[in-house]
């Protein structure tokens, strides 16, 4: 009686396992092609090739479709993503190889009127979309933006200093000066 009883409660066993064993390896396979669904790689609405590595990306605040990006040499190209075989503008800042022509910044005016590159060296700001460049000053910086409410510029090196853009032939005027100080 014993053996019977234990190798109906074995069958049991058996029987409960492969059916678990069978909802299971259902759900996971399911599960399987949902994730590989999901892990499909996305297709870009636009391809656009700058030409070099790009360093620096920046959209127009008022115009979705207008994208600008920097390259090394200090080279900036305004692109309509819509028609991205040729650049609306390109824009060329300075060139000397004895400087830094890295572009650590590259935005756009709240407002979009104008276009901002800055090297280590240079802020250069250009009218958009005559691409005209209004001003090239000396503000020496590894790393720098601008506000997208306001037209004010913030650099830094070890310490940041925030400049008023609202007039881009008066950049100078410094609104404050934050200072780094390391503490022991």
């Amino acid at each position: 009686m014993k053996i019977k009883g234990l190798l109906l409660w074995s069958i049991f066993i058996i029987v409960v396992g492969v059916i678990l064993g069978s909802s299971t390896w259902h759900q996971w396979s399911a599960n399987q092609e949902t994730a590989l669904d999901r892990m499909r790689p996305l297709r870009p609405l636009a391809e656009i090739s700058h030409g070099a590595w790009i360093q620096g990306i920046a959209f127009s605040p008022t115009d979705p479709g207008t994208i600008a990006t920097a390259s090394e040499g200090n080279i900036v190209k305004v692109w309509n993503i819509d028609n991205h075989e040729e650049p609306i503008l390109t824009l060329t800042g300075d060139t000397d190889d004895t400087k830094h022509t890295f572009i650590d910044c590259l935005a756009f005016s709240p407002r979009g009127e104008w276009l901002a590159s800055k090297t280590y060296m240079n802020l250069n700001i250009w009218e958009i979309p005559q691409g005209n460049e209004l001003i090239t000053t000396e503000i020496h910086s590894y790393a720098a933006a601008i506000s997208s409410h306001k037209p004010i510029l913030a650099t830094a090196e070890r310490d940041v200093r925030v400049w008023d853009l609202s007039n881009p032939n008066e950049i100078t005027n410094m609104y404050y000066h934050l200072r780094w100080e390391h503490k022991h």
